[in-house]
C-alpha cells in the first residue's frame, strides 16, 4: 500500500512515517500542504491519504474538497489526523466531505495505530464513507461550515499567541525588575565597600600606624642611651625594619582608601593617584582640573576614585600606553572625568562580545555603577588610535 502523508510539520510527518513503517507500510510519500499533496497525489496515485487539517496555502478541508472534484483522485481513501478546534464540527465537515475517519491528536503512537487499523480494516471490507454525489452543490452551506472551522482555528491560534505574548511580557518585566534589583544591589555593595575601606584605613592609621610610629620614636630614644656597639647595631636593624613596615602600612592605607580623598578632596586624590601610577609604572600621566569649586559626596568620591583607578590600570596594563591624560571639570550640574591614552585601542562595537574579559568586566562594572548614579559613560576608541573614556556624573 502506498501512503501519502500531508502535514506542514516535518516532525509530525516523520512520526507518522515511523508508525506506518513499523507496521509494514514502507511505501510512504510526504507533502507539506494541500497544494503539494495534490501534486503528489496526481503523480504517485497513493492508496491512502493521511492529512492534517490546518496547513498554509491549502488546508486539509480544501484539499479533500479539491480531490472530490477529480474523478480519479476522489477514489483515494482520505483520513484526517489533526487537532480539533471547533468540537464535533471538524469531524462533521470531514465526514460530509467523504473522509474515512478523523483521528484527533495528540495521541500516543499505539492509540493512533489502533484507530488507523480500524479504518484500514473497514476499507479492506469494502465499507467506504460515500463521497458527496454532487461536489458541494450547496456552496453557501459548505462555505459556512468551512468558515466556522477556519475561524475557530484562527481564534485558537490567536489565543495561543496572546498567551505566549503575555507570558513573554511577564518574563521580560520580571527580567527588567531583576536587572534593576541587581543594579541597586551592586551600587549598595559598592557604597558599603567604600565605607568599609574607609573604616579599615582609619583603623590602620589610628591604631597600627600610630603605634608603629610610637615604637619607632621609642627606639630612637634608645639609640641616645650609651650602650654596646652590638646593641646599637641591633636597634638600628629594628629601626630599619620598622621604617619598612611603616611605609608598607602607609602604602596599604593609600590603596585601601587614600586619606587625601576625604581630607583634601576628590581632585587632589586623583592627582596623587596619577603621580603614584607614573612613579610605579614609568609612563607619563598628566592631570588637569578646571579649578571649579564643586562638592562631591563622600560615598560618591570613593566610587569615582575607584573608576579612575580602573581606567588608569587598563591604560597601563592592557592598552600599553606611553602617555595618559586625566582631566576633571564641571559641565552644568555634572562632573566630567576624562581618561585618554595613546595605547593600542580596540573596536568598541565588539568590546563586550569578543574583547579581553578583564577589560570588559572592568568597563561593564563602571558603566553599571555610573548609570545607577544617573550618569553615563562614553568610550571612543579605534584599533591603533588609543582610547578616550568620558564619565558624566550628576553631583
Amino acid at each position: 500500500m502506498k501512503v501519502l502523508i500531508v502535514d506542514d510539520n516535518a516532525n509530525d510527518r516523520k512520526l507518522l512515517r515511523l508508525i506506518f513503517e513499523r507496521h509494514g507500510y514502507t511505501n510512504i510519500i510526504e507533502a507539506c500542504d494541500g497544494l503539494d499533496g495534490l501534486k503528489m497525489g496526481k503523480e504517485h496515485k497513493p492508496d491512502l491519504i493521511v492529512s492534517d487539517a490546518l496547513m498554509p496555502r491549502m488546508d486539509g478541508f480544501q484539499f479533500l474538497w479539491t480531490l472530490n472534484m477529480d474523478e480519479d483522485l476522489r477514489k483515494i481513501p482520505f483520513v484526517f489526523h489533526s487537532a480539533v478546534y471547533t468540537g464535533l464540527k471538524d469531524e462533521d465537515l470531514a465526514s460530509r466531505l467523504g473522509a474515512e475517519g478523523f483521528i484527533t491528536r495528540p495521541k500516543e503512537p499505539e492509540e493512533f495505530w489502533r484507530e488507523m487499523s480500524a479504518i484500514l480494516e473497514k476499507l479492506a471490507a469494502g465499507r467506504r464513507n460515500p463521497r458527496p454525489p454532487r461536489l458541494m452543490a450547496e456552496e453557501r452551506e459548505y462555505l459556512r461550515h468551512y468558515c466556522e472551522i477556519v475561524t475557530g482555528k484562527l481564534e485558537e491560534k490567536i489565543r495561543e499567541l496572546e498567551e505566549t505574548l503575555a507570558r513573554r511580557k511577564a518574563a521580560e518585566e520580571e527580567l527588567i525588575a531583576n536587572q534593576e534589583r541587581l543594579k541597586t544591589l551592586a551600587a549598595e555593595l559598592a557604597h558599603a565597600e567604600e565605607r568599609e575601606r574607609y573604616r579599615i584605613a582609619i583603623e590602620l592609621h589610628d591604631a597600627v600606624g600610630q603605634r608603629l610610629a610610637q615604637s619607632r620614636m621609642m627606639l630612637d630614644a634608645l639609640t641616645k642611651i650609651p650602650t654596646s656597639p652590638e646593641c646599637t647595631g641591633r636597634i638600628d636593624n629594628i629601626c630599619g625594619i620598622l621604617d619598612t613596615v611603616i611605609d608598607q602600612v602607609r602604602s596599604l592605607i593609600f590603596r585601601i582608601s587614600p586619606p587625601v580623598l576625604y581630607i583634601v578632596g576628590f581632585e587632589a586624590a586623583v592627582e596623587s593617584l596619577c603621580e603614584k601610577f607614573q612613579e610605579d609604572f614609568g609612563i607619563r600621566i598628566t592631570f588637569t582640573n578646571d579649578g571649579e569649586s564643586r562638592t562631591i559626596a563622600e560615598d560618591l568620591r570613593g566610587g569615582l576614585y575607584r573608576m579612575v583607578q580602573e581606567l588608569l590600570f587598563n591604560a597601563v596594563k592592557h592598552s600599553r600606553a606611553k602617555t595618559v591624560a586625566v582631566s576633571v571639570k564641571s559641565v552644568e550640574s555634572c562632573v566630567e572625568i576624562r581618561v585618554e591614552d595613546d595605547g593600542c585601542g580596540f573596536d568598541t562595537s565588539r568590546l563586550f562580545q569578543y574583547g579581553d574579559k578583564r577589560i570588559c568586566l572592568g568597563l561593564f562594572s563602571i558603566k553599571e555603577r555610573i548609570e545607577y548614579l544617573g550618569g553615563s559613560m562614553e568610550i571612543d576608541s579605534k584599533p591603533g588610535r588609543g582610547t578616550c573614556v568620558h564619565l558624566f556624573v550628576p553631583v
